[in-house]
């Protein structure tokens, strides 16, 4: 199981003091690199273990769930492991939900 554990919080003010406007845009980049790398050791850790069939994402609200898994589908894809993303985004759906005859 792959986990983030070298998480850092910082703040805007962190980050103007310590990028400016010109250094910004090379920290974002590098930060999407380092993202990318880890999905893609995610994915390398899936590939190496036939028996798994189902991968779950849990994590706050806009930690970017969606953005991982729908990158790291896209990848499982493309190396032969066909994968679908089932997303839970709409849980807070206003539309009235009616029951069947059993109560599903």
């Amino acid at each position: 199981m792959a986990q983030l554990t070298q998480m850092s919080l910082v703040s805007i003010e962190y980050l103007e003091g310590q990028l400016g406007v010109r250094k910004f845009p090379a920290f974002v980049s590098a930060c999407e690199t380092a993202f990318q790398q880890k999905i893609k050791l995610t994915a390398e850790q899936i590939l190496g273990r036939q028996g798994v069939r189902a991968i779950f994402v849990s994590g706050p609200t806009a930690s970017g769930k969606t953005t991982f898994s729908d990158r790291l589908a896209r990848i499982l894809t493309q190396r032969g492991r066909p994968t679908r993303v089932l997303s839970l985004d709409d849980y807070y759906m206003t539309v009235t939900v009616r029951p069947d005859a059993q109560g599903r």
